[in-house]
């Protein structure tokens, strides 16, 4: 079953951030008059993190917001790289900004974000993805704290359980395009020795080229990264009509609102 009206306003959403995107954003920074064709680099990279922020907007609830640029930390002394997106508990988190720079306890994080634009070698998606897996690594050393909202009734419902795929922070990466050819399976082997399946990323959508997560042959795709206990494998939707838009954004709704809440205990981190 679905709706038209929701599913006609879905598709225009979804081609709005297209435009948006791939066009909108290069004309109104474009020159020829410098090396990469921009006159702004900065302004231009601010624009379409904005611009990817509206999509997803438009399909979380009303409890999660989003904040353009911040570290992830945890009490244990860890913090993340800078991150372009990060979404979190608008009800639960104490947001700690010092000019101009934002920090989120990573107990109320639920989603984080980066936001490229064409992506050159296999180096530096290489460098990108092990960038986010140093973001779930801080929820994986927080420590154990009791949770004020989980999806699901678990036997200890105040445990963090790092195979439990709504108790890891989303994560993602938008791009205009990888300006290289590779697989879903080259993508996995990208990752350092030793990395664990359950902190590698949920989503790459790739604008230009389709979607890569992960499936179990004859179920639907989804964003739960594999291993080899759960016949999840890297898989790809090709960039035919919108359907890998459509399915990075029915992924995170669900995990965005899905995800686990955990108390941050502000008197730990000082």
């Amino acid at each position: 079953m679905s709706n038209s009206q929701y599913s006609n306003a879905f598709k225009r959403h979804i081609e709005l951030f297209k435009t948006d995107y791939l066009s909108y954003s290069r004309e109104q920074f474009a020159s020829t008059k410098v090396k990469n064709g921009l006159t702004h680099p900065g302004e231009f990279g601010t624009l379409r993190e904005n611009i990817s922020k509206k999509l997803i907007e438009g399909i979380i609830p009303s409890s999660k917001k989003i904040k353009t640029k911040g570290f992830i930390l945890n009490s244990n002394n860890d913090t993340s790289g800078e991150q372009d997106l990060i979404i979190y508990s608008d009800a639960d988190t104490p947001v700690l900004t010092l000019e101009s720079t934002s920090f989120f306890p990573v107990e109320t994080v639920v989603s984080v974000g980066q936001i490229k634009s064409v992506i050159q070698t296999k180096g530096d998606l290489k460098e990108i993805l092990n960038n986010l897996v140093k973001v779930k690594k801080v929820r994986d050393n927080m420590g154990h704290g009791s949770v004020i909202w989980r999806t699901q009734t678990i036997w200890e419902p105040n445990n963090y359980y790092k195979d439990n795929q709504y108790d890891q922070i989303f994560t993602f990466l938008i791009c205009e395009k990888l300006n290289f050819k590779i697989t879903a399976s080259e993508i996995d082997a990208l990752y350092d020795n030793g990395t664990e399946s359950y902190l590698k990323h949920n989503l790459i959508l790739d604008i230009t080229n389709g979607l890569f997560g992960y499936q179990v042959p004859t179920e639907p795709f989804v964003g739960i990264p594999h291993d080899s206990g759960n016949g999840k494998l890297p898989s790809k939707i090709d960039a035919s009509s919108n359907a890998h838009i459509e399915y990075f954004l029915i992924n995170a709704h669900l995990f965005i609102s899905s995800n686990t809440i955990f108390h941050p205990d502000i008197g730990r981190y000082t």
